[in-house]
């Protein structure tokens, strides 16, 4: 494919596709922008047809002006026809136009309203990497030269048989259905898969002619009939699907003055598509977590259900969004697990049935750009709090005076361990991972192997109630304000969705700032030894 984005736009737009262009291209993403790329001698219209059929994705900057411009329409009209994927950035608050609408409404849109607009551009870089590594070009194979042979009279004979057994066989042939993927093999998405956000359709070949090649794509959404529409392109983005998918593909070979040949279909494969977390939510009345250990005040697993502080929460929030969209019921809570740490903050971007992640996460803005995330407001605010022997005073002066203080890795506690330590950290640190952190760490306090022990205030309450009465161990608690350490603030903690899922977050914050103030004081209700 020439280029990876062809960037359609109204004149009176220009300085915010330029500033489009000039990011995606920053980050290898090829662009096609009128007029710098129409060449010299070609018209203006041949050129951006071409370039619409060899580009993969649409940017629309979707403004009052382009709203209202024949030639974005002509764009869009065109983009749609060839199977390009489009993708709306809108950097005003516009209601499309009838006709835009009706090319437009299924596509996963990106609002750029608020400023500043380098972050909003950033985020489409982001979308548009991600359509790419969802669906890469299939290797060409390209066939080896026959090298000519100097043929003997048996080999004359031997052609003849050969001959005879190929007629034979095409008569065979003649009679039986060609076998499913026998020439054509679908690559994405995979069978079986939920996907959210931007969605490509995808399929290889394999020893096809090449010459005059096309495709059909049957697609039928669940209760529907299904709809074939044909491509010569490899791929195709889809519109105006959503839920359950059945789908499949066959080649075929269009040729001027000749009947159309067709080949066998591809086996039928399925996905479940919905254009953002907030539309599968109201579709499916059910709300997928991405947890890590559910192990706390927070998050905890009661046979096979899980429930908790942040666990109701988002059942009352949810519950909450799904009345604003007409719907009286409390959402399900269905969940995906993973241990503390990379694989449990890439969720959202490696598994597409996990619509938000939660479990008791700091908000930070190096978590938001490492791994494409963005964080509601506030569900909790708290301090940390340093666990030591009793008798024992953490700090003198503002100053972290403990030899060796442990911390979860990969935490905001390990990070403030190791700022409170200082350059001493090298040696005074010591990282807990994995399962059961947080026992082993206290487990090795109460045995004087660690000095200290930073957990966020919940799980130092609640770890350390469990730890006295299951052996009476007695251990003292500091929490970490302004008055012991200057300047240091409380923990806030969030649910974190996918930075393309910003309907769902604004509909979490508006029901969060809804339910504020039934929300105060629930620690105290909850967790012994809490106090505000």
């Amino acid at each position: 494919m020439p280029y990876d984005a062809f960037i359609s736009y109204c004149s009176e737009d220009k300085k915010i596709a330029d500033a489009v262009c000039g990011t995606l291209e920053a980050n290898k993403i090829r662009c096609w922008i009128a007029p710098r790329d129409v060449g010299p001698g070609r018209t203006w219209s041949s050129a951006i047809v071409e370039a619409i059929g060899e580009s993969a994705v649409m940017v629309v900057i979707f403004s009052k002006h382009s709203n209202g411009s024949p030639q974005v329409m002509r764009e869009i009209e065109r983009a749609v026809n060839k199977g390009v994927a489009i993708i709306p950035f809108r950097v005003e608050n516009v209601v499309p136009s009838k006709d835009l609408e009706y090319f437009i409404s299924s596509c996963h849109w990106l609002d750029a309203m608020n400023p500043p607009l380098e972050n909003h551009i950033g985020e489409l870089a982001n979308a548009i990497l991600a359509l790419q590594r969802r669906t890469g070009p299939a290797a060409p194979q390209a066939a080896e030269p026959a090298k000519p042979r100097k043929r003997s009279p048996l080999l004359w004979v031997a052609l003849a048989i050969a001959g005879l057994l190929a007629i034979g066989g095409a008569l065979r042939f003649s009679r039986h259905k060609e076998r499913p993927g026998e020439t054509v093999k679908i690559e994405q998405p995979t069978n079986g898969a939920s996907v959210v956000g931007p969605l490509l359709l995808s399929w290889s070949t394999k020893d096809l002619p090449q010459e005059n090649l096309s495709f059909e794509v049957s697609i039928a959404p669940e209760g529907k009939a299904p709809a074939v529409q044909r491509t010569a392109r490899n791929s195709i983005v889809p519109q105006g699907i959503e839920g359950k998918v059945r789908w499949k593909v066959r080649p075929l070979w269009l040729a001027a003055g000749q009947k159309e040949k067709f080949g066998g279909w591809s086996g039928e494969q399925t996905f479940v598509y919905y254009p953002s977390a907030l539309n599968r939510i109201i579709a499916t009345r059910n709300i997928h977590v991405g947890t890590a250990e559910p192990d706390g005040f927070f998050v905890r697993q009661e046979g096979a259900e899980l429930t908790g502080y942040e666990i109701e929460l988002l059942r009352e929030l949810g519950g909450r969004i799904l009345a604003a969209h007409g719907v009286d019921a409390k959402p399900t809570i269905t969940y995906t697990r993973r241990i503390w740490g990379e694989e449990f903050f890439r969720l959202l971007e490696r598994d597409g049935a996990v619509d938000l992640i939660a479990s008791a996460i700091s908000i930070t803005p190096a978590r938001e750009k490492n791994y494409a995330l963005l964080f509601t407001d506030p569900t909790l605010q708290y301090p940390q709090t340093m666990i030591a022997k009793p008798g024992v005073k953490p700090f003198v002066d503002g100053k972290l005076v403990l030899g060796r203080v442990a911390a979860a890795e990969k935490t905001t506690n390990e990070t403030f361990a190791r700022e409170l330590l200082g350059p001493a950290a090298a040696d005074r640190f010591v990282p807990y991972g994995g399962s059961g952190a947080y026992d082993r760490m206290l487990a090795d306090l109460v045995a004087e192997r660690i000095d200290g022990a930073l957990l966020d205030k919940p799980y130092a309450l609640q770890k350390t109630a469990e730890l006295k009465q299951a052996i009476g161990a007695e251990l003292a608690l500091t929490d970490i304000t302004a008055e012991i350490v200057p300047g240091v603030a409380l923990e806030k903690m969030g649910f974190a969705v996918r930075k393309t899922d910003r309907a769902l977050l604004q509909e979490l914050n508006q029901q969060l700032k809804a339910t504020a103030s039934a929300r105060d004081g629930v620690l105290s209700k909850s967790i012994p030894g809490w106090s505000q």
